[in-house]
């Protein structure tokens, strides 16, 4: 039954997460609750019209055998999904009125009178009900698990109409059948639904990417660090939230921060994603050698505008001497992060912190590429967040830059590197460049069938809480 695939893909996706430490923290609400077992409860309807049923029981003086029973109608009146604190999931659903037809083949002895058939059965079931409560943690890999650890189920009401054969003898025992094959088909919604939570379920927690990679350069670590904590309002994950290497997965150096969370109940998940995380994809990008580029007015990817500025031409004011020594030469631009950058989340603002080595070069009348002077820039800039489609993306609004000299070939300094020519260079260069990278983003956690929508993005201290709903997307890779 896939509405089982659904309901616990959807806690897969609230139960990734060694301790309370967290990168990322997820908490599912009772709208999101509520959401679940709604478009769950949609699934299964049409799911147990499809299952053809073949089984059997012998309980006191009665032997059932119930072959290729088909559920024509299943209608659902109730259902919720609760918080059990301290162990899981609850679902409860009841007011279930199911229609079927199938066999049945069927013995009752008593001494020595015994009678026995096999014949078409119709019957429908009113009030049915089933109670589940699922154990949900965490194996020694970070991914989850489930499993059933209570279920009750049973038909209060039921309608049973006997075809063929001896059907008119089977009508007189109607009562008396009717009775046994409430307990039968209460004790087999139990079977199914434990079966799939023991079958399914389990492989399709299992098949989930909790360690997802984002390109050759780095991936992203899902994984859970403790069980999911439940209260009566809600579920709360853990997730490790980190960046990893692709060739050198070793764990970042730096510490993981407190947060606070908040009580809102609007959106059906709510996801606070750290500053950790970001500054751990940070490490690895400057790590892998990623955050490096070089701008050369010779080549011809270049766009025209920064060809034009890339001459020594342009820089006589900052080293007169550049200009004598190379008259109108084209200049590279080579650009490399010395340390990770580091990012500071704030109450409605957003920080980035780049370090950056500039390496200025000239190619002379012989075409010799010669050092002239270099330079470190710290650059601090204001960051805007949003969400594109399934991923959390970024972009840098404004920049400024403390600049030092380090190395020249072609005399002093005469003016400071934080002229408007030189961030005019920068935004051409080291800006333009990552806001491309930064508005791709990374993805957040999610399975195949959800979409997040109506998005809630707040930047507090040291977090972004995102708040947002869910749509389930059937069949969407």
């Amino acid at each position: 039954m896939d509405w089982l695939k659904f309901v616990f893909a959807l806690l897969a996706l609230v139960t990734w997460a060694s301790s309370q430490e967290r990168g990322v923290q997820l908490r599912l609400t009772k709208k999101g609750m509520f959401y679940a077992v709604y478009v769950g409860i949609r699934i299964m309807q049409e799911d147990l019209k499809k299952d053809v049923i073949n089984t059997g029981e012998k309980t006191g003086n009665f032997e059932y055998n119930v072959q290729n029973m088909r559920i024509t109608k299943a209608v659902f009146q109730k259902y919720e999904l609760i918080p059990v604190s301290g162990t899981g999931m609850r679902s409860k659903v009841s007011g279930i009125t199911l229609e079927a037809y199938g066999r049945l083949k069927y013995i009752y002895k008593d001494g020595w009178f015994m009678f026995k058939d096999n014949i078409g059965i119709d019957f429908k079931a009113k009030n049915v009900y089933f109670d589940i409560i699922l154990s949900i943690g965490s194996d020694s890999n970070g991914r989850p698990t489930i499993a059933i650890q209570k279920c009750s189920a049973g038909v209060n009401d039921i309608d049973i109409l006997f075809k063929g054969g001896q059907a008119w003898l089977y009508n007189i025992f109607r009562d008396i059948v009717g009775q046994e094959l409430k307990k039968f088909f209460g004790d087999l919604l139990c079977k199914l639904v434990t079966k799939e939570i023991n079958t399914r379920a389990k492989s399709e927690l299992a098949t989930f990417l909790v360690v997802s990679t984002i390109d050759e350069w780095a991936k992203i670590d899902y994984r859970l660090t403790q069980a999911p904590v439940f209260t009566s309002e809600h579920m709360d994950v853990y997730l490790k939230g980190e960046f990893k290497s692709v060739k050198d997965p070793k764990e970042p150096k730096s510490l993981m921060p407190t947060f606070s969370t908040s009580s809102d109940q609007n959106r059906m998940i709510y996801l606070w994603l750290t500053d950790y995380t970001l500054n751990s994809a940070g490490q690895v990008y400057n790590k892998s050698g990623r955050l490096y580029a070089t701008f050369a007015a010779w080549d011809d990817k270049v766009p025209e505008d920064l060809k034009s500025t890339l001459n020594t031409g342009t820089f006589a004011l900052l080293f007169p001497k550049l200009q004598e020594m190379y008259p109108n030469a084209p200049i590279s631009l080579e650009l490399k992060s010395y340390k990770p950058p580091v990012i500071k989340i704030g109450k409605d603002q957003l920080k980035l912190r780049f370090y950056t080595h500039a390496l200025f070069n000239v190619k002379d009348t012989s075409n010799k590429i010669i050092r002239v002077f270099s330079a470190r820039f710290d650059i601090t800039a204001t960051g805007l967040i949003g969400i594109q489609r399934n991923n959390i993306s970024g972009k840098i609004s404004s920049f400024d830059y403390v600049a030092k000299v380090l190395s020249s070939n072609v005399g002093k300094i005469t003016i400071p590197l934080d002229s408007p020519l030189v961030k005019l260079i920068f935004q051409s260069t080291l800006i333009d460049k990552a806001n491309p990278i930064l508005q791709r983003g990374f993805p957040l956690p999610k399975v195949n069938d959800i979409d997040f929508t109506n998005f809630d993005v707040k930047l507090e201290k040291n977090v972004i809480r995102i708040g947002t709903d869910i749509k389930y997307v059937k069949g969407k890779k």
